[in-house]
């Protein structure tokens, strides 16, 4: 698929229409957007900050952007709220801005008008903040500034994301653009299918709205004839009713569809075989039913994965477990084949190091590679001492292979694939030596 990134102008140009927008429909509030380069953030706040009007305006953005200086994902930050005083103390007015974060490296779109949309995207979040804090509840505690964050929480954020593609796609649809609904739904189902850097699909769960997304859009139709009709209010409302819909158990529904589905894309396996591994081998009846509702609006034919030999994260822990001791031993079997024939251990060194990067790129299934070195060492030592008449070399190797594949259970090699998935996802270096070691620690704390 054809992508483009949005340059400065663009963003400028759409960011200075959406300004005027919120301008005119929410009084006292204004969007702040700070457009910057990958790792360059502080220098842009830098910057912005030197072009303030008076040092009491630059106070009250410093603690805005405390929080948040050193990040660098296009992000909507927080709501900053201002309170300026006429002479004598006596209050004038107070004014709301919302703080947006942009890195020109990771707007990366379709098309224009899906950039567009990610825009309004972002704005909701400002909106939904300033309809929360901006009350007088809050305001009579604000005694010069404070600074209100987009909340983190990964249930929240992932909620207000789908209430935020509400919003977005909403406006664009009615701007003119047809079915602009169903191709965010498409998008990030298709992304939930992906293995895009830094992009986390279980906090993206519209596709699971769409079809009440549709009903609750025509009440906006309805509403066209009316001149003062205030889009972005509208939009905000569509998007609470479509919200109010989908609690924290429908959110852990699509957590149980997308995030396995990000396992396998990051496997390098293709939407067709993920879609068949959650239609065909999950036993959660929420997982099928999502996949089946992303299969109406993708269009692919999901593959028949039921003999599927590599990982699965939709199957059980159970039939995991047996698959990887099955590979395991058959990896063994395989280097004790391999140490009768000539040059045969120098080979396998080399099935080893397949393993070791199958491994690197999230496949634990069969990695066995500490267990197969130790059985190799094994070997030979037991080859090279005439002294011990006890065991066979191969007894040697095969005691060995056992006890370091016991201490590397099944449990700690997924918790390294899991480890290695967040890493790739976020654009990290695999280093499998260091993964072990921060994994071993990590049992070991959670044991104590």
């Amino acid at each position: 698929m054809k992508t483009i990134k949005l340059d400065l102008t663009g963003i400028n140009h759409y960011g200075n229409v959406i300004r005027r927008q919120v301008e005119e429909e929410f009084r006292d509030l204004s969007l702040c957007f700070i457009i910057h380069r990958n790792n360059e953030r502080p220098a842009a706040i830098k910057k912005f900050m030197s072009e303030l009007p008076t040092p009491e305006i630059a106070f009250d953005y410093k603690k805005a952007f405390k929080s948040s200086a050193y990040g660098n994902q296009t992000e909507a930050a927080g709501l900053l709220l201002r309170k300026e005083y006429k002479l004598f103390g006596l209050l004038q007015n107070t004014k709301a801005v919302g703080i947006i974060f942009i890195n020109l490296d990771d707007v990366i779109f379709s098309d224009t008008a899906h950039g567009l949309q990610f825009l309004y995207h972002l704005t909701w979040h400002i909106l939904a903040l300033n309809k929360k804090y901006n009350t007088y509840g809050y305001l009579s505690q604000v005694k010069r500034s404070a600074f209100f964050g987009v909340d983190q929480n990964k249930l929240v954020l992932a909620k207000n994301n789908l209430m935020a593609d509400v919003f977005g796609a909403v406006i664009m649809q009615h701007q003119g653009h047809q079915n602009f609904i169903k191709a965010v739904a498409i998008k990030r189902a298709g992304d939930a299918l992906s293995s895009i850097i830094g992009y986390e699909a279980e906090l993206f769960p519209f596709p699971i709205s769409l079809e009440l997304t549709l009903i609750v859009h025509q009440d906006l139709i309805q509403n066209l004839g009316n001149r003062n009709i205030k889009i972005l209010a509208q939009a905000m409302q569509i998007s609470d009713e479509v919200g109010i819909t989908y609690d924290n158990n429908a959110i852990k529904q699509w957590w149980g569809f997308s995030l396995p589905a990000q396992k396998m894309a990051w496997m390098g396996e293709k939407p067709e075989k993920i879609m068949g591994a959650a239609i065909f081998t999950s036993e959660d009846a929420y997982v099928r039913s999502i996949a089946f509702l992303l299969l109406e609006f993708l269009k692919i034919e999901p593959s028949d994965v039921r003999n599927f030999s590599s990982y699965n994260p939709y199957t059980n822990d159970e039939a995991s477990q047996r698959l990887h001791s099955k590979a395991c031993e058959e990896a063994f079997q395989k280097l004790l084949s391999k140490i009768l024939e000539d040059d045969g251990l120098l080979d396998f060194e080399n099935e080893i190091a397949k393993m070791d990067h199958e491994m690197a790129h999230g496949q634990p299934i069969g990695w066995c590679s500490p267990s197969l070195r130790a059985a190799v060492s094994a070997y030979n030592d037991a080859m090279n001492d005439d002294k011990n008449n006890q065991l066979s070399p191969i007894e040697c190797a095969r005691n060995i292979f056992d006890s370091v594949t016991l201490d590397f259970s099944w449990t700690f090699v997924e918790a390294m694939a899991k480890n290695i998935f967040k890493r790739r996802r976020n654009g990290e270096n695999v280093n499998l030596d260091q993964i072990i070691e921060f994994v071993r620690q990590k049992m070991n704390s959670d044991a104590a």
